[in-house]
């Protein structure tokens, strides 16, 4: 699940800039600062998800994040030519709110499914979840943006389509339906997980 949400949001960092510089036609400093509200959250959003998974276990704050992360992905399937800044800014809280409920006790099940003489093992792999996931992510991401952008416009296209928006925004909403779609199954996963550790107790 590590793997998949790092998978996700670098579909984000890859797709946001594009759409907020060339489709809403923001200049590149606006652009970055707005992108700083997802690590903004972040950083308020993850104390508190520590001090929740102390008070209520991991596996639900886990889900909790999961759910809202898969929400936010939804929000960006709704982002077209026209939408509005302070919409764009509500999904990506959203997304980052997730992310900050979903890390810190995800990092926890994971360090615990483990004895201590094996903590470093545990740390490195999910170091590499999370390189791995950065990398797929961009990879994946910009395959399936080009691709789609190229089917719209019915040649190749490697870049933004000057004059068609449009074009972009279908490429935009085929990534994050697969982005979507990654989120949605590591929610399903992890809702298993959270049934099964019920079960057992």
């Amino acid at each position: 699940t590590a793997t998949m949400i790092f998978i996700t949001n670098f579909f984000a960092n890859v797709v946001n800039p594009f759409y907020l510089q060339n489709v809403l036609g923001l200049e590149a400093n606006i652009a970055g600062m707005l992108m700083m509200v997802f690590p903004l959250v972040m950083v308020v959003g993850a104390p508190l998800s520590g001090y929740l998974t102390d008070k209520k276990g991991p596996h639900f704050i886990t889900l909790i994040g999961l759910v809202l992360i898969t929400l936010g992905q939804m929000g960006y399937l709704v982002l077209g030519e026209n939408s509005p800044v302070p919409l764009f800014l509500v999904i990506m809280s959203l997304v980052g709110a997730g992310n900050a409920m979903f890390q810190a006790p995800n990092n926890t099940i994971i360090m615990s499914s483990v004895k201590k003489e094996e903590y470093g093992v545990a740390g490195s792999l999910n170091a590499l979840a999370r390189n791995f996931g950065m990398v797929m992510g961009i990879s994946i991401s910009t395959t399936i943006l080009y691709k789609s952008m190229s089917f719209k416009m019915g040649e190749r296209v490697v870049g933004f389509v000057e004059g068609r928006p449009d074009v972009f925004v279908y490429g935009m909403h085929t990534t994050y339906i697969v982005s979507f779609s990654i989120c949605l199954l590591a929610t399903v996963i992890t809702a298993w997980r959270f049934y099964q550790a019920k079960k057992s107790e």
